[in-house]
């Protein structure tokens, strides 16, 4: 199946990440429908609470070799490597939370 990444950027993922997470999962022989996919974008996003970029929690998840990008999973993980909450200073424009994040690049005021 052929995932659509043309999206991508509205979840703040790069072309080049969410290719990456297509293509790992797809060497791990668990290709991602397109459902699946957006679900991970989803999940990768709201690790911007955690002060990195979704880009970032899809590679820790790649890194790792997880199935998928889940925002527990990354916590553990930055929490174990001594990360967690000393990056937030490093994202430029963080919004505060990922509702904040989603309710921006959802509003499309800019469209009527």
């Amino acid at each position: 199946m052929k995932i659509d990444i043309s999206q991508a950027y509205l979840y703040g993922v790069s072309d080049e990440a969410a290719q990456e997470l297509v293509e790992w999962r797809k060497a791990i022989k668990k290709p991602l429908t397109q459902r699946a996919f957006e679900r991970a974008l989803k999940e990768a996003v709201k690790c911007l609470d955690l002060g990195i970029t979704a880009d970032h929690a899809i590679e820790i998840a790649i890194d790792k070799g997880w199935q998928g990008v889940t925002y527990e999973y990354v916590k553990a993980e930055l929490e174990r490597r001594g990360e967690a909450g000393n990056r937030q200073q490093l994202v430029i424009g963080k919004p505060e939370s990922m509702a904040d994040f989603v309710g921006r690049v959802t509003d499309r005021g800019w469209a009527h």
